[in-house]
């Protein structure tokens, strides 16, 4: 039986996450998408689900997760399931 090379796959072990890096990640990419025209909270709901290990969050998950009240994460959540403007007559 050969030994696994250093970097290989199998040698590969998976490191506790910094949840405070994550917490700065979620707030910087949702201060870029805002800089972009995205809604802030919305940004923030989104990023803070896209780098979730859980299969789904709550939204009192959510409103723990970025601190703020129940409220503003269903506005935000509504938000994100609005169709965007295209700007056409309709």
């Amino acid at each position: 039986m050969t030994q696994p090379r250093r970097g290989s796959a199998a040698s590969w072990r998976p490191q506790p996450r910094d949840e405070q890096a994550v917490a700065r990640f979620v707030e910087q990419a949702a201060a870029t998408l805002a800089d972009m025209g995205f809604a802030r909270m919305p940004a923030r709901v989104l990023m803070l689900l896209m780098v979730t290990e859980e299969p789904g969050l709550t939204a009192a998950d959510l409103a723990a997760g970025l601190q703020v009240s129940p409220a503003a994460v269903s506005n935000a959540v509504r938000h994100l399931g609005e169709a965007p403007d295209t700007g056409g007559s309709g």
